[in-house]
């Protein structure tokens, strides 16, 4: 049987150092084939670049409400078995107006309350996590945006940290984008790939103020999304500058081009 590893996962997790994974990676996937008795067809390009699965506790916590439902999992060889689903939002061309709120309304399906005891990153820890990357990233990508930038994104990010709430706190995707959207048979969308954090839910709304760039005016974006889901305003508008740069950046360095350089444009623009 022949695995082919996705270009863009492979660029991906080639820059991030996950050299042995890859190489490991066709085996696995083998493996898992013959256990659950399926048969492998083509490889996906543009799924995600950080695996070919997601953490099952999130998905286990979601069950199918939002998310795509989780059928079996190898926790020993962290291996998921997910439902199939169609296409992406990306690949049937939705608007971007029609394709927000598709995304919210899958996402607030899946926003609930989790329990303290569950093993899932806090809001805090994930503000202090996106700025030690939005350091490494930057030097990475030999310094692909202006200090001042750079700087913008990590006090947002900061402010974030310091903002966290486990009263607030609901569970979140953390990677909210049409690529992640995947069509079902009665023409819904339920989210793939999800991150799984536990924080406010202007986080998963702060990744919608990343992505399209340059698509609209992103002031009248974050209002539309703070009123259409009752949200902070500052909130989604601080998660969606630390998380632009740091996409953007990353971007550059795995060459995912221009959507990196749009992403960096829209910073610079935007630093106040």
């Amino acid at each position: 049987m022949t695995i082919d590893v996705p270009p863009s996962l492979r660029k991906a997790r080639t820059a991030a150092g996950e050299i042995v994974w890859l190489d490991a990676l066709p085996e696995l996937a083998s493996e898992m084939a013959s256990q659950w008795s399926l048969a492998i067809g083509r490889s996906c390009d543009g799924f995600g670049m950080n695996a070919l699965v997601v953490e099952a506790t999130v998905l286990r916590l979601a069950d199918g409400d939002g998310c795509v439902r989780l059928l079996d999992a190898d926790m020993d060889r962290r291996a998921l078995l997910l439902e199939r689903l169609g296409p992406s939002m990306y690949d049937l061309g939705v608007p971007r107006r029609q394709r927000h709120e598709l995304l919210l309304d899958a996402v607030q399906h899946m926003w609930r309350p989790v329990d303290p005891s569950v093993r899932l990153q806090r809001g805090s820890e994930r503000a202090r996590w996106t700025i030690e990357r939005l350091e490494q990233v930057w030097e990475q990508s030999h310094r692909a945006c202006s200090e001042r930038v750079l700087a913008d994104a990590i006090a947002c990010a900061e402010r974030r940290a310091a903002a966290h709430d486990d009263t607030r706190a609901v569970l979140c995707h953390g990677d909210l984008h049409e690529l992640n959207a995947l069509q079902t048979e009665d023409g819904t969308f339920r989210l793939i790939d999800p991150e799984g954090v536990m924080a406010e839910p202007e986080y998963d709304l702060g990744v919608l103020m990343r992505n399209a760039p340059g698509e609209d005016d992103l002031h009248e974006r974050a209002d539309w999304l703070a009123a259409a889901a009752v949200c902070n305003r500052t909130a989604i508008w601080e998660w969606g500058t630390a998380d632009r740069v740091l996409s953007g950046l990353w971007c550059r360095v795995v060459d995912h081009q221009p959507h990196g350089d749009k992403q960096l444009a829209d910073a610079e623009r935007l630093c106040t």
